[in-house]
């Protein structure tokens, strides 16, 4: 995969636009019970990004890369 067996499709072309593969996994955020039940790590891709949205503003993911801590002055 990559540029290993020829597939540049990741990389940004002569004119600045990046291109990306039409099934290319995403990362997204998941609750414990998620992962869980995840069946393969390329579960969402490209193509989901209705889905994400919808994702976005589930209060399932509301505090998603908060960190409610105070940390020591060194």
């Amino acid at each position: 995969m990559g540029a290993a067996n020829g597939d540049l499709s990741f990389m940004a072309d002569f004119n600045g636009i990046t291109r990306s593969r039409e099934l290319a996994p995403i990362a997204v955020p998941l609750t414990w019970g998620e992962l869980h039940d995840l069946d393969a790590p390329s579960r969402w891709h490209i193509g989901d990004g209705a889905e994400m949205l919808k994702r976005a503003t589930s209060k399932n993911v509301a505090y998603w890369g908060r960190a409610d801590q105070v940390l020591p002055d060194l």
